[in-house]
């Protein structure tokens, strides 16, 4: 039995699955939850908290489908011949393996100038974890390399797009350079959203091509999807294990996967109840968050327009740190900071989010039917989409600098193609 792509990889799809197994939450005991997070559990039976997100999501779910419905009747059906106007060739992966592969140099070299590797392997062997992050946080914040993660993440997606399209050798060297470096940066930063991010998204590159191509049955397609999910287990274990110092044991486990997880359902409830308030709310700020990290923009905000800072925070790691005061202030745990989509949404609009939503729906779905004709912005752009609705339940992706880095990824792209066409040029 083959399955046709839109039946898989539709934003609408996974929206519904991603909040239905959120909506879960909803139904834990109190007293289960509160003995392992020490906090009031104010999600459980909350149809206030269920009313919304469903609310919301069906307004993300419509937007999507019908914009890619009418995109697809305006879009030609028929994929551009990226392999014939240069995008695959050799110089082309090479000139993308190479801005990728210098970036994260450059971003390991500050991590290690401010945090040197043998400090950080000292740290990581006395069980200071916990505290390693924070400083490779600021290290990151302060060097303002934190956006290389992304640009080295949708890189990959193109030289494995680049490599299935139009396989070689060479390019299948370049792409496992690409990935051995990239790992190695995930590690050196413990970094565990953006391998995860990278893994959704690599899947996604994947499994459209050979979805689109009917390269793939449903028993393929549960196979590989469960190798997915083993291998995200492995590693959001793994890096957990390593940020709390090596300390792990059955109940450490239960409430790491509770905090994670259903915690930030209970963050929404507390928002939607009034206690938690979190810092710069109320203006629109999350959802607009990859505008003010621009740092042109930032520095205009900041010196010329003169936005309070109760408004507008000085970066975003100053955000940060005061979300988890905001979450200690709601006497919640404060090792856990997440609200979802929802409750970050919530916090800029009230009510209003599903404007939000109705938005992001209409994005993520010319994002989608540009996958599916094989536009290169959205062959980029449209994995982020995905990860972004896999991370509902942490914060709001899709208005992180990530958005703003695929038009530098795009910009890359279209430089080296155009070496490309200069150097068939030459063999004319």
């Amino acid at each position: 039995m083959k399955v046709k792509i839109i039946q898989i990889l539709s934003p609408w799809i996974i929206g519904s699955i991603i909040s239905l197994s959120g909506l879960i939450s909803l139904i834990i005991p109190s007293k289960f939850y509160s003995h392992y997070l020490k906090e009031k559990n104010y999600m459980y039976l909350d149809g206030d908290v269920a009313l919304y997100v469903i609310i919301c999501t069906i307004c993300f779910c419509l937007a999507s489908a019908l914009t890619s419905q009418v995109s697809d009747k305006i879009v030609s059906e028929r994929a551009m011949n990226l392999k014939k106007i240069g995008f695959f060739s050799d110089i082309n992966q090479l000139f993308i393996f190479l801005v990728s592969f210098l970036l994260i140099i450059y971003q390991i070299l500050v991590i290690n100038s401010q945090i040197p590797l043998y400090s950080l392997v000292a740290s990581l062997s006395s069980g200071s974890g916990g505290l390693a992050r924070q400083r490779i946080t600021e290290a990151i914040s302060s060097g303002k390399v934190g956006w290389i993660s992304i640009f080295g993440a949708l890189s990959l997606n193109w030289l494995l797009y680049a490599y299935t399209k139009s396989p070689s050798r060479f390019k299948k060297t370049l792409l496992f350079l690409m990935l051995l470096v990239f790992i190695l940066s995930c590690i050196i930063s413990i970094s565990r959203d953006t391998i995860i991010s990278s893994l959704i998204m690599l899947g996604v590159v994947y499994g459209g091509i050979m979805l689109k191509s009917k390269k793939i049955n449903i028993v393929s397609l549960i196979k590989n999807g469960s190798i997915g999910l083993f291998a995200f287990l492995i590693l959001f274990t793994g890096f957990d294990y390593v940020r709390n110092g090596g300390k792990s044991n059955l109940n450490s486990s239960i409430t790491q996967v509770l905090g994670y997880f259903p915690a930030s359902y209970n963050r929404l409830a507390a928002i939607i109840e009034g206690d938690l308030i979190y810092p710069n709310s109320n203006w629109g700020y999350y959802t607009t968050q990859f505008l003010w990290d621009t740092p042109v923009v930032n520095v205009i905000s900041q010196n010329i327009l003169d936005i309070p800072q109760n408004n507008l925070p000085v970066n975003s790691y100053q955000n940060w740190t005061r979300q988890f005061i905001a979450v200690d202030n709601a006497k919640l745990n404060s090792k856990y900071i997440w609200s979802t989509v929802f409750g970050f949404a919530y916090s800029d609009y009230r009510q209003a989010s599903i404007v939000f939503f109705i938005i992001y729906g209409i994005l993520a779905g010319l994002a989608y039917s540009g996958f599916k004709n094989e536009s290169i912005l959205s062959i980029i752009f449209y994995p982020l989409v995905v990860a972004s609705i896999f991370k509902w339940w942490s914060i709001i992706t899709i208005s992180q600098r990530s958005t703003v880095v695929v038009l530098l990824v795009l910009l890359v792209i279209q430089f080296s193609s155009f070496l490309s066409y200069i150097q068939r040029g030459k063999n004319l």
